[in-house]
């Protein structure tokens, strides 16, 4: 799966973005029925954002952001169902598509967990879209503070079947120099769900945001 260059996110914009609440949603989930592991995605921004944007000077993000949302579309596997979401809040899609354990699709098997002992490497789609140390952009040191209030609030959440992993007891990002990052990961009864600081992702890091490294822990 090729990485994206430049997601919608850029410094100033994003900085603008995360002044409305829940201007921006991630949710991914994995989850094993009948044979299949099925893969889901949800993508959406907020329409207080659109009606908004021209008081800012971001007239173009809307449009930019429903390019990207088409673009990235474009690296689903195919067959995989999407659909629009557009409410009164929000707009953006949805999909879902499964794959089969002993499938030979590469692109499917991508989006899927691996496993080296006790340890589960669950790909992260969005941190592969999102440009590392775009927070630092063109932003001031107050704008860039004030970014990250907002941002530390405004999670990314991953979700993963218990069918699939049946314990956890640690959840991290790997770093490239040897050390890494603890993510919060809480029990939702049916799967567990990982939450990830969208600040976290756009830091200038040795952090491998392209997968979440998930240990079991000891199962009852």
């Amino acid at each position: 799966m090729k990485r994206f260059s430049n997601f919608v996110f850029t410094a100033g914009i994003f900085f603008v973005t995360m002044l409305f609440t829940s201007c921006f949603d991630y949710v991914q989930g994995i989850s094993y029925k009948d044979g299949q592991y099925q893969v889901y995605h949800k993508i959406t921004m907020s329409k207080v954002l659109s009606s908004m944007q021209s008081a800012y000077g971001y007239e173009d993000f809307s449009d930019d952001a429903v390019d990207q949302f088409e673009a990235y579309k474009q690296y689903l596997p195919e067959g995989a169902r999407i659909n629009d979401v557009d409410t009164d809040l929000e707009e953006g899609f949805e999909s879902r598509f499964f794959v089969s354990p002993d499938s030979t699709d590469a692109v499917g098997k991508g989006f899927l967990p691996t496993s080296k002992g006790r340890k589960i490497y669950v790909p992260l789609t969005i941190g592969k879209m999102i440009e590392p140390g775009s927070l630092e952009g063109e932003m001031d040191d107050d704008e860039r503070a004030m970014a990250n209030i907002f941002l530390s609030s405004a999670k990314c959440r991953v979700l993963i079947s218990k069918k699939i992993i049946p314990s956890v007891g640690k959840a991290y990002f790997e770093g490239t120099d040897g050390n890494s990052c603890t993510l919060d990961f809480y029990d939702y009864g049916d799967s567990f769900c990982v939450e990830i600081p969208f600040v976290l992702l756009m830091e200038e890091t040795n952090l491998r945001f392209e997968r979440i490294v998930i240990e079991k822990g000891s199962e009852k």
